[in-house]
């Protein structure tokens, strides 16, 4: 009877402990299932804000098909790098550059922005100031 009884408490510890085992994997099982499912939707919510920018961007490129302000625009951003290649305009570009560095940091924000929000490329302004 001792001998039985030994067994059985020893069966019940046994028993005990595979249980407990049981429910600590289920309950990581648990965490690692909703740590997965918050990954999909912290991924599925960075895809849509991802398509709605790019939807917008599209838009305003379609908005503007009439438009000259992204020719002026493109022109501010070309017409400075071709006159450093024109020896009569290289010292008005240089004293340009100058005066620029002197401009307030929110001035080149801003402009930055402007460029290229006009010629449909947030993506990059969003990337640079994140």
């Amino acid at each position: 009877m001792l001998f039985g009884s030994i067994v059985s408490a020893v069966a019940s510890l046994g028993k005990s402990w595979l249980e407990n085992k049981k429910i600590k994997t289920q309950q990581k099982m648990m965490v690692q299932e909703a740590q997965l499912k918050a990954e999909i939707k912290r991924i599925e919510k960075s895809a849509e804000e991802v398509k709605g920018d790019i939807n917008y961007d599209l838009e305003v490129l379609r908005n503007q098909r009439y438009s000259y302000k992204d020719e002026i625009a493109l022109a501010c951003v070309i017409l400075p790098f071709i006159g450093n290649f024109i020896p009569g305009l290289q010292d008005y570009v240089l004293r340009g550059w100058e005066y620029l560095a002197k401009a307030p940091e929110w001035y080149s924000v801003v402009f930055i922005g402007a460029i290229s929000a006009s010629l449909g490329m947030r993506f990059l302004t969003k990337k640079m100031f994140k």
